[in-house]
């Protein structure tokens, strides 16, 4: 027997329905079975659910119809369903039974919010004649049924039966709308709502008698751990991955930085060739993106960069590779600082013998012309005027006397650049 995916319930909670969808209800899709290997899952450390007849518990199952030998139970809740999942050895659909055989019945019990709550499923036998079918139909009607307290009906309620294959498991398949469980149980589903208590069982049955060879599964938890939760469970759809070691270096305003992060796989193994997005949340979502070397490695050049100083999130993400690899994503901080800016040296010129020319260029600090800008010109420690840098960061006071002492003064750009001053000289 394989047991290769344990017992474990990451949510669930469940109303009465019938699993026939009301008029005008849509059925929902059948979710993704979850994974075969469950690693960190709750376990059943006998290696076999224990054989039941009669509603006895026996010996360990070895070799029963594996159509009833229970293997997991899995359940989450998603944004739109609740979805409890019961892994059976193997069974195909319709059902290949013995001819004494009318049906097959899977269940699934667990308390959650003060109720105890049950899944339940049925396929028949396709080759017998009706009479031979069971006659309890109030519990066992069509292919399934999910109630609460066995009180009430929840419309839009499914079952589905996934056949499996020589190495995956077969799986029960219930669905409900979360909304209306929630309106149900007359509250919401809550993040770290525990679930406890879950079993599992199966009958091989016959209009006369249950047949020995049913199969049970329990919860062997301590009371402290016995308090699973409501969550969505990497075990259903492709294996998760993830992003670790990102790195973002401070950057000045109008320089390049490169972001890095490292991409492994469940077994924190890199993967190679993979693109990872790093996105700056500035407003605008501006996106880099690298691609994984032989080390999981992806690096991006971002820049030359143009908001302001400050503090933004990046977000290294994997987008995800269809059915093969889940996506993943970490955080890190960029931090923009504002550029320094200089001024040239003072150059002074004479156009006339009572005035005086001063020119100076204002350079950012990779001494690149900061244009369009603001100049205020200060004459014997006064502010007497103002003018704008040319297209070359050249700004130029043309009123200046002989021996006066001028300076100019850049007050900055908030976030952009840096206030500066130049240096104090005499017209001569």
């Amino acid at each position: 027997m394989r047991r290769g995916t344990a017992l474990l319930v990451g949510a669930a909670v469940v109303a009465a329905a019938r699993l026939v969808p009301a008029a005008g209800d849509t059925p929902a899709p059948t979710p993704d079975v979850p994974r075969d290997v469950c690693t960190h899952a709750v376990g059943d450390p006998a290696g076999d659910a224990k054989a039941v007849s009669g509603g006895v518990s026996g010996t360990p199952l070895t070799d029963n119809n594996p159509g009833v030998d229970v293997e997991a139970v899995d359940a989450r809740v998603t944004d739109t369903q609740l979805q409890v999942f019961l892994g059976i050895n193997h069974f195909d659909s319709p059902p290949k039974m013995a001819d004494y055989e009318s049906a097959w019945r899977y269940t699934v019990t667990f308390k959650m919010l003060g109720k105890t709550l049950t899944f339940g499923a049925e396929q028949n036998n396709p080759t017998l004649p009706s009479l031979l079918y069971p006659q309890d139909g109030a519990l066992y009607t069509g292919s399934g049924y999910i109630f609460v307290n066995t009180n009430g009906d929840l419309a839009g309620s499914t079952v589905a039966f996934v056949p499996g294959t020589g190495t995956h498991l077969s799986w029960v398949v219930y669905t409900a709308p979360r909304d209306k469980v929630e309106k149900a149980l007359g509250q919401p589903i809550a993040p770290g709502t525990p679930l406890t208590s879950v079993t599992a069982s199966t009958q091989d049955y016959t209009a006369l008698r249950t047949l020995p060879g049913g199969d049970s599964l329990a919860s062997t938890l301590t009371a402290a751990q016995d308090q699973l939760v409501a969550g969505d469970d990497w075990c259903f759809g492709p294996p998760p991955t993830s992003i670790s070691a990102v790195t973002v270096p401070a950057v000045t305003y109008g320089h390049s930085t490169t972001f890095s992060a490292v991409l492994k796989d469940e077994n924190a193994k890199a993967l190679a060739g993979k693109p990872v997005d790093f996105v700056v949340q500035d407003g605008k979502g501006t996106k880099v993106t690298g691609t994984t070397d032989a080390n999981g490695l992806a690096t991006a050049t971002f820049g030359p960069d143009t908001v302001p100083a400050g503090s933004y999130q990046v977000v290294a993400q994997f987008p995800g590779e269809g059915t093969t690899y889940k996506t993943s994503s970490a955080t890190a901080t960029l931090v923009v600082s504002a550029a320094k800016t200089s001024f040239t040296a003072l150059k002074i010129t004479k156009p006339s013998a009572t005035t005086r020319q001063v020119t100076t260029t204002l350079l950012d600090d990779m001494h690149k012309p900061v244009a369009g800008v603001k100049v205020d010109w200060y004459v014997d420690g006064k502010k007497t005027t103002s003018t704008t840098t040319d297209k070359t960061g050249k700004a130029v006071l043309r009123t200046a006397k002989p021996g006066q002492k001028v300076q100019a003064r850049f007050a900055g750009k908030p976030g952009i650049w840096l206030a500066s001053a130049s240096a104090v000289a005499k017209a001569a």
